[in-house]
Parts: structure tokens; C-alpha cells; sequence
């Protein structure tokens, strides 16, 4: 990535709203500890009963989740930009329960899971704003 690449990753991040007015330093590190990857309309980014193993944001594009089996064939839910999606620090997630596939040209940012011991310890706002990110989540979809 260029020095470039990077500005606009840490600009675009700074933009996501879970992360909005999260201090330098947190930027800084996720665009140095992460991942960028674009996918393509109908490619499969992520597979069901895959070992669940990142934290995904989306940057642009959107995602659908859906459960492919043949019982329980449907829409999961729906992972539009802007959204914090994947594993988060404290989940019991061990593997995904759906296949996740761009419904759109899309891009997405990642951090692996190794790095969450790092961001506990080191960035207590990040991690408490994950946090919400996870408890939201649960309430949706107990609803």
C-alpha cells in the first residue's frame, strides 16, 4: 500500500460511524495491523462453517450473509457499508453460520483475530465500541 493508499483507508475508517472520533492512534493501527480486499458482485468472501477469524468492515459495496443449506435456506442479514460485521473481541463465534457474498462490487477492510489481545490491551475506546457493535448485533437478531 502506498502512503496515499493509506491516508484514504485511515480517512475512510475515521468515517465509519462506530469509529467516529476514535483518537489517531487507533487509525494508525488498524490500517498498519489490517487488510484491504476488493470483491466482486456475487463472490463469495467469506464460507459458512468457515473458522470465524476476522473482524470485517465494510468500506463500500454491500454484503448479504445467507445460510445455504438446504433446512434452513435464507437471507441472513444484510451487511451494508459502514457496518462492523465478522468476529468482535468477547464473541463465542468459533465458525460462520452463513456463507457471506458481495451483492455489489465492494470493498472491505479486515483485521485478524490474532491481533485482538493488541487492541484489548492497547486501545480500551476501540475495544469498548466493539463492544456496542456486538450487543447491537445480539439484539437484532433476537428480535
Amino acid at each position: 500500500m502506498t502512503e496515499m493508499d493509506i491516508l484514504q483507508l485511515n480517512a475512510e475508517l475515521r468515517g465509519i460511524p462506530a469509529l467516529a472520533g476514535l483518537p489517531d492512534e487507533v487509525f494508525a493501527w488498524l490500517t498498519e495491523q489490517g487488510e484491504e480486499l476488493r470483491l466482486s458482485t456475487n463472490e463469495v468472501y467469506l464460507r459458512e462453517g468457515g473458522v470465524a477469524d476476522r473482524l470485517v468492515i465494510v468500506l463500500e459495496g454491500e454484503l448479504h450473509a445467507r445460510v445455504e443449506r438446504p433446512e434452513r435456506d435464507g437471507q441472513v442479514y444484510v451487511i451494508p457499508s459502514g457496518q462492523i460485521s465478522g468476529k468482535l473481541p468477547f464473541s463465542r463465534m468459533t465458525h460462520y453460520g452463513a456463507t457471506i457474498r458481495a451483492v455489489a462490487p465492494s470493498r472491505v477492510f479486515w483485521l485478524d483475530a490474532k491481533h485482538f489481545p493488541e487492541l484489548m490491551q492497547s486501545f480500551p475506546a476501540l475495544l469498548q465500541r466493539l463492544v456496542e457493535v456486538m450487543s447491537d448485533r445480539v439484539r437484532e437478531v433476537t428480535r
